[in-house]
């Protein structure tokens, strides 16, 4: 035994080298490759960035006049209607500003913040199957079509997603640490994370489901002793139970005060972030509720769910969605009931777009990173076994052939998703390529040089084509950068608004482009007598410059 251990802490044993070498090498491949993923991310993100047309057809146009009346110093609520909570606007404002106000600066910004999506993505698969989870988590958000295309668009998806993305991912951290300062470090991580999704759009409501779950799980935990089984199985195997410390006879319990620290830690910073956030708009709270919340209640009044269903359901069966099920049986079987929050993530998330109306196809990205988050179990990362039941040898034998008959089956659908990923990123370039070139497109471009023309910076026009006026480098009314249909059906847009804005001196011209303000024909009839008709281009769309 003596000579072992001499020979075990001899410096000159060959192998302690090489050991201690890969020690210091393998996180540093393990960064190189991170680096090397979201680099190739963001060059996916810059391709086709700054093409000049409306990738959603009409919300881009809105967000960007709403930067532009921000940048002329007509704040939010008050002077500039602005239908979402403040925070994605205005995270994207300082990249809009430092890249010249362009609509590829304003893409610029969300596309940066889907990179800590992508982060957030790498963090969840490491917290739930290591490293090998991590980076496939990963792969799987890079080549996701329907996130690039958030991440390129001016629309408060792709932010709001990035950063549930990134609180789901701390939560799982926190469970697995949720003592000392780590524990501390992460719950605030995931609570500030949180609030700022929620902040970019309300959808990143449903994100609180699985995080409230695991928080009434650890106080569960703190409160309760022995653990349930159900319990005990959520920590992960190869961790100890934090909430106490193991001796030879019993465990002994830690404070339940220090135990529950994190939480406190986590809510205070909710807290303190929520007001941080809503504190600018305090005087214009009124204001902040009728544009955020009542607007969308009357919207929905207007609107049907009709085909909602379909149209989730559909987007449930794509690959991912094979993949998240696989991972979610797979979990379930090796009784792994850390994957019961991200289903009812995913009822959450799928209930909320149900009851959106209307429901948009953008609107659909929120599924994402629910269905990613589950497809990660079907990765095995080994760390499982201490769950598989201590029974007959052949019991263990025949369980571990279904689990690995699962797992061979996990990897070739993740593969297949991932190779099917590719491929709809191919087409979704190949689609952007089409458009630039589209006729609509060209003539889109061909009107904004002439509303440039004729207008002097500084003078207003008041439209329904809101992207046409930012290539144009002019402004809309700060209260009239959304004209949309929902916003004239619902009365929050009338023809008396119209006209009494269409009165004022800086408003010099008046642009009928898609069909939304012709909705209003007590305006256009108004538009027809004080201004005159500069150019028609056909089905109905007009441009008409006031009569001075």
């Amino acid at each position: 035994m003596t000579t072992t251990l001499s020979h075990s802490s001899s410096s000159e044993s060959p192998s302690e080298p090489i050991v201690q070498e890969s020690r210091h090498r393998f996180p540093f491949l393990i960064i190189l490759g991170l680096v090397a993923l979201l680099l190739i991310a963001l060059l996916m993100r810059l391709r086709t960035l700054g093409v000049q047309f409306d990738r959603d057809s009409y919300d881009e146009g809105v967000y960007w006049q709403t930067l532009r009346s921000l940048s002329s110093g007509h704040p939010l609520y008050s002077s500039t209607f602005y239908s979402q909570p403040p925070l994605f606007i205005l995270s994207v404002f300082p990249v809009y500003i430092l890249g010249g106000q362009t609509i590829w600066a304003a893409r610029f910004g969300v596309a940066i913040i889907s990179l800590l999506g992508l982060v957030g993505a790498f963090l969840l698969g490491y917290a739930v199957r290591g490293r090998m989870g991590g980076f496939v988590a990963l792969i799987i958000g890079i080549t996701s079509q329907n996130y690039l295309a958030a991440s390129q668009t001016l629309q408060a998806e792709g932010p709001q997603v990035a950063f549930s993305l990134l609180a789901i991912a701390f939560a799982y951290l926190w469970w697995q640490r949720p003592n000392g300062w780590k524990g501390s470090l992460y719950a605030a991580l995931c609570t500030l994370t949180l609030v700022i999704s929620i902040a970019c759009k309300l959808f990143g409501l449903t994100t609180v489901v699985p995080i409230a779950l695991l928080a009434l799980a650890q106080l569960w935990r703190i409160f309760e002793w022995p653990l349930p089984r159900f319990l005990d199985v959520l920590r992960h195997p190869q961790e100890k139970n934090e909430n106490s410390i193991e001796s030879e006879n019993a465990p002994v319990r830690i404070p339940r005060i220090k135990a529950a620290q994190s939480l406190i830690v986590g809510i205070a910073v909710l807290l303190v972030a929520a007001l941080i956030i809503l504190l600018p708009f305090l005087g214009d709270f009124h204001a902040l509720w009728s544009q955020v919340i009542s607007f969308h209640s009357a919207a929905a009044k207007v609107s049907t769910r009709a085909g909602n269903s379909r149209t989730i359901i559909d987007f449930l069966l794509s690959p991912l969605g094979v993949a998240a099920l696989l991972g979610l049986l797979i979990a379930l079987y090796r009784r792994e009931w850390l994957a019961l929050p991200l289903l009812a993530w995913l009822i959450a998330s799928a209930l909320l777009l149900w009851r959106q109306m209307p429901l948009f196809n953008h609107h659909l990205v929120i599924l994402v990173p629910v269905l990613l988050s589950m497809s990660i179990f079907a990765i095995d990362e080994q760390f499982i076994n201490t769950l598989r039941p201590k029974t007959h040898p052949l019991h263990v034998e025949h369980v571990n052939i279904i689990l690995n008959a699962f797992q061979r089956m996990g990897l070739f659908v993740i593969l297949c998703t991932i190779g099917l990923g590719i491929g709809s990123d191919v087409s979704y370039y190949q689609q952007m390529h089409y458009q630039v070139i589209s006729k609509g497109t060209q003539q889109a471009i061909g009107v904004s040089q002439q509303l440039q023309h004729i207008l002097q910076p500084g003078q207003y026009v008041i439209t329904d084509a809101q992207f046409v006026s930012g290539l144009a480098d002019r402004n809309t009314p700060p209260d009239l950068v959304d004209t949309s249909s929902v916003h004239i059906q619902t009365g929050y847009l009338t023809s008396q608004q119209l006209i009494t804005e269409a009165q004022q001196p800086q408003v010099q011209a008046v642009l009928f482009y898609t069909g939304r303000l012709s909705q209003l024909h007590a305006f256009h009839t108004w538009v027809t007598q004080h201004y005159r008709l500069e150019q028609n281009y056909g089905k109905g769309n007009q441009l008409w410059v006031k009569i001075n």
